[in-house]
């Protein structure tokens, strides 16, 4: 089933123009954040009847939100800004402003481990909550221009998957000290990725969606 919702607002707040959203996160049935133009950032704690807005505190486009518990929320934004709220998205602070490049997503595996990826193949790491950020490399890529990274998704600490511009599926299976281009032949950008621990969606430009299978060490003996 696919409904529709009308944004309610809190009552203090009125919006002059409707705001282009770009991101969703719910951490239960319950506790959801949405984001997009202008750092905006509206939270939800009955499921969506009811939306409260925060301003970020810049006016960047947030990309991606990302809930690891009910008060702990991290974001990216469009000019390469690292958010996180340690209240569920009302007050919002910056980890990281990473100069001149594009974040697209962002995904935590735990208090501690998260990565973000954004324009030219541009892949951070931060194994200590998101005070101090390392670049990772996407490996054996050929084209001629460096790929835009649009999603990112964790199996585990060891296990992720990021997509991208020209067909880009890399993996890697040691925490990114090794990013891996998988090879394909999907010819697409691919905008978005999330899945389980046994099976990852990616959809992408032009309608195409792809499921990718999670092989273990056993099934590849």
């Amino acid at each position: 089933y696919i409904g529709s919702m009308t944004l309610s607002y809190a009552e203090e707040f009125r919006r002059f123009w409707p705001d282009n959203l770009f991101a969703v996160d719910f951490f239960d049935n319950t506790s959801g954040i949405i984001a997009g133009y202008s750092g905006s950032v509206l939270t939800t704690t009955d499921g969506g009847k009811n939306w409260e807005f925060h301003y970020i505190g810049s006016n960047e486009l947030i990309r991606r939100v990302d809930y690891i518990d009910k008060n702990n929320v991290w974001a990216v934004g469009h000019q390469g800004s690292i958010y996180y709220s340690n209240n569920g998205g009302k007050n919002w602070r910056i980890k990281k402003k990473i100069t001149g490049v594009y974040l697209r997503d962002i995904e935590f595996v735990d208090a501690n481990n998260g990565w973000v990826v954004g324009h030219n193949a541009n892949i951070w790491h931060t194994k200590d909550g998101g005070e101090s950020w390392e670049q990772q490399e996407l490996l054996n890529f050929n084209g001629r221009d460096l790929p835009r990274l649009h999603g990112i998704h964790a199996i585990n600490l060891d296990q992720l998957i990021l997509v991208g511009e020209f067909g880009v599926i890399a993996h890697t299976e040691n925490g990114g000290k090794d990013w891996y281009v998988s090879p394909h032949n999907i010819e697409t950008t691919w905008l978005s990725i999330d899945g389980t621990d046994d099976v990852v969606y990616v959809v992408g430009l032009d309608g195409n969606v792809a499921t990718l299978k999670i092989v273990n060490e056993a099934e590849r003996k």
